[in-house]
């Protein structure tokens, strides 16, 4: 049987590949690809609030799962996956309501030192806002309601790269 590392060296992100759960933990499922096995974080199994992700998915369930990290490196992680459902729930959610260029308002959810203001428009649907798009009057405060222009979507990462207007 071949290591998670060997698994890793044939995967590429972006890839979608078919499986089936074979563990659930509160963190989220495992899925086992041919003879091997992925990690879906309860995340990004769907942009719909679940208690458990049983509330999603159960045991030996066949899957459809979209590579986000091949985990490369020399440090048996397992690599991880993304429900592909979720995926396509997110791209026609953002197509349908979202466009680039366009205004919207949102809520600061986290001002991270090391990324940038990031801001929720609804449940499952956040973008950020880079530090080098911060005016030098200052990044907006957590809760605070502010608006933002969507200068960018990537649909294959899930992001929204955003500015101030």
């Amino acid at each position: 049987m071949q290591n998670s590392m060997e698994v890793s060296n044939i995967l590429e992100v972006g890839q979608c590949l078919q499986g089936s759960v074979d563990q659930i933990i509160d963190a989220g499922v495992y899925v086992k690809l041919d003879k091997n096995r992925g990690f879906i974080r309860q995340s990004e199994l769907t942009v719909k609030t679940i208690n458990h992700p049983s509330d999603v998915v159960q045991m030996n369930e066949k899957v459809e799962v979209i590579v986000i990290n091949p985990n490369q490196g020399n440090d048996g992680q397992l690599p991880t996956l993304r429900l592909k459902s979720k995926h396509d729930e997110w791209g026609n959610r953002v197509k349908e309501k979202y466009q680039e260029n366009s205004k919207h308002p949102g809520t600061v959810t986290n001002v991270d030192s090391e990324h940038g203001t990031f801001v929720e428009f609804e449940k499952g649907i956040t973008g950020l806002i880079h530090h080098s798009n911060m005016p030098d009057s200052g990044e907006p405060k957590k809760d605070e309601e502010i608006d933002v222009i969507i200068s960018r979507i990537n649909y294959e990462e899930e992001r929204l790269a955003l500015s101030l207007p």
